[in-house]
């Protein structure tokens, strides 16, 4: 189990978490996206809500609440490092219906991907990390809460050649804030890094 991550909606919990049922073969593996609605006491609140995927892996999710329905970021890829990479958002409805799956982002390329997502009032902020080894790079871009890309990515100036790490976005109401560390080699100093990025009209 794991990619464990909560939403509260004001009234519940939207509790998200990723478990695979059992490896027999190295490229067979059902990986399960799981969330659960539970009320502010720990009671479960209807039932598990899932989204399988067979032979293929996900290793990070992330689930917001819009104020209408739960958003649920995840990506998944083939074992093995075989690509391409895909970023999906699951909707699921305030009474615990899955609205929707779809596409978000796709990387047609090998690469160590980590995403975080932020929730703006009427738009999503995908942000989205190649964290090396190698030449990392970070880009953010908006998406509409059903899922469509807005505008173009921009991306976040770093100064390593190496390696970036705990990439981490949140909305302040206006703009969103960016945390992220840098190490430009194994035993050299770890450097943490904070920018302010602003959108204008559709991104």
């Amino acid at each position: 189990i794991g990619g464990l991550d909560l939403a509260w909606t004001g009234s519940e919990i939207g509790a998200l978490w990723f478990f695979d049922e059992g490896i027999s073969e190295p490229s067979e593996v059902a990986v399960d996206v799981a969330m659960r609605r539970v009320d502010p006491s720990g009671a479960p609140i209807g039932d598990v809500i899932l989204e399988g995927w067979t032979g293929l892996e996900s290793a990070y999710g992330a689930v917001l609440w819009t104020g209408t329905e739960y958003g649920i970021f995840w990506w998944r890829k083939a074992r093995e490092l075989i690509f391409p990479t895909v970023v999906k958002l699951t909707r699921v409805s305030g009474s615990g219906d899955i609205v929707d799956t779809r596409d978000v982002w796709t990387y047609d390329g090998i690469m160590w991907f980590e995403m975080a997502v932020a929730w703006s009032d009427d738009s999503y902020g995908l942000l989205r990390t190649n964290s090396g080894p190698g030449e990392p790079d970070m880009f953010i871009q908006q998406v509409t809460p059903s899922g469509d890309l807005m505008g173009t990515s921009v991306q976040i100036p770093t100064s390593t050649s190496w390696r970036i790490d705990r990439a981490i976005v949140i909305w302040s109401g206006h703009e969103y804030g960016i945390t992220w560390s840098e190490q430009e080699e194994v035993g050299a100093p770890i450097r943490i890094y904070f920018m302010r990025v602003g959108f204008c009209g559709d991104g």
